[in-house]
């Protein structure tokens, strides 16, 4: 499984490749990757000679509202990036010492891949032949290293194995590593709560768990906040005040985003309002089939929480598709799961070739074959993620929970009963 993981890893690194010097278009070939343009507008400040210096980031940034022509902006200046502040420690070590975008890219892929090995080793652990929908999916090739999403993917696996293994709050910690990389995993804290206080009935370890992930969070935050709050807050600031991605549901109205007709204030309330109405119907879902089975679906809530942030977040890079592939591996039966899995491949590969080739040939008055093809894969998509809201958290795991502690009221069944209305 590891080898197999590494054939598709290496092939996503020679994906990236084929751009290194100029040689190719980067959209229009279809090897596009953050690391290369961001190398420049994020690390690097020019000293006002000709010369430019790595920054330390967040440490002097500071988010632009008004440009120094005075129209409205949305600009991270100074080492400021869009990114929590462990990958920013990340691409600042991958910068390090190198002097253009195509070496810091190899740079950082030699830091990134063992976190793609890690997360297919923990998957395999758990849950054997099935890892394979992670170490050999479409998606490595296409975005491992497109950004810098191998560290948070791997974090959040190992959180899951150790709870797997009877540690929650060790689980809880890590949810609150992965989070100072990417925002995500702070969603499970709730559903990992949760299972402590209903399977376990254990009111304290649900309040430490909660603790031990935010305050992991907050610790590993907290020297950035003193040293430059505006630094640190415009991570999340930026975010905020920035439109829709192209490639998300909120663009399939194309005239609003060409135009720039949405109002980003209003967009947040919206978007943030039905992943909330979602998240605290699964987490309901949640407690129904504690009361029928005795056991609270907690990996199953995590897999619909994530597959309702995709389907609403304003923000659908491409690569997010690397969140949510561990959870076809480890929810579900494997027919069902296989197939639910290869549809959203197929999604995913219309939505990425259609939006970097889009960005070669749109214009406002045209409506290219690349978008049509790109709209497909987004209508497609979110069909895709709104079925996985309801599959996730009705399924069963593919992996044992942690045996009964001694100091449990009660034994905890596994594996869990098949419910009678979760056929598949």
């Amino acid at each position: 499984m590891l080898a197999c993981c590494a054939v598709f890893v290496l092939f996503g690194f020679l994906n990236k490749a084929r751009c290194f010097e100029g040689k190719a278009d980067p959209f229009y070939d279809q090897c596009y990757t953050d690391f290369q343009p961001l190398f420049y507008d994020r690390l690097f400040l020019d000293r006002g000679d000709g010369t430019r210096y790595l920054q330390f980031p967040y440490v002097d940034g500071y988010r632009e509202t008004v440009s120094p022509e005075g129209t409205p902006a949305n600009t991270l200046k100074a080492g400021a990036i869009e990114y929590p502040v462990l990958t920013g420690l990340m691409m600042w070590m991958g910068a390090i010492g190198v002097e253009d975008g195509d070496a810091f890219l190899k740079r950082s892929a030699l830091f990134l891949a063992p976190f793609a090995f890690v997360a297919a080793y923990l998957l395999v652990v758990m849950t054997g032949w099935r890892a394979l929908m992670w170490a050999a999916a479409p998606a490595v090739i296409l975005y491992a290293f497109h950004n810098w999403d191998l560290p948070v993917v791997a974090v959040t696996v190992a959180g899951f194995y150790l709870w797997s293994r009877g540690s929650p709050l060790w689980a809880a910690a890590l949810f609150g590593v992965g989070a100072a990389f990417k925002m995500y995993p702070l969603m499970f804290l709730a559903p990992l709560a949760l299972d402590r206080w209903m399977t376990y009935r254990d009111r304290v370890g649900a309040v430490r768990v909660a603790v031990a992930g935010a305050g992991t969070f907050l610790m590993i935050n907290l020297p950035f906040m003193i040293v430059n709050f505006d630094g640190w807050i415009a991570t999340y600031s930026f975010h905020s005040a920035r439109g829709p991605n192209f490639d998300s549901i909120w663009c399939a109205a194309r005239d609003m985003c060409l135009s720039g007709g949405y109002d980003p204030k209003t967009l947040n309330v919206v978007t943030l309002g039905l992943t909330a109405v979602f998240g605290v119907a699964i987490l309901g879902v949640g407690l129904w089939r504690f009361k029928r089975e005795q056991v609270f679906p907690f990996v199953q809530c995590c897999g619909a929480l994530m597959a309702t942030f995709l389907l609403w977040n304003k923000v659908h890079s491409p690569q997010y598709t690397l969140w949510l592939l561990p959870f076809f591996v480890l929810i579900g039966r494997w027919k069902l799961t296989t197939v639910l899995w290869a549809l959203y491949a197929v999604a995913d590969v219309y939505v990425y070739w259609g939006i970097f080739r889009w960005f070669t040939d749109y214009s406002a008055e045209d409506f290219p074959d690349s978008e049509k093809v790109m709209l497909v894969g987004i209508w497609m998509r979110a069909a895709l993620l709104l079925f996985l809201v309801g599959y996730f958290v009705m399924a069963r795991r593919s992996f044992p929970r942690p045996p009964a502690e001694a100091n449990d009221r009660s034994p905890v069944p596994d594996p869990e009963p098949r419910p009678a209305y979760a056929t598949a």
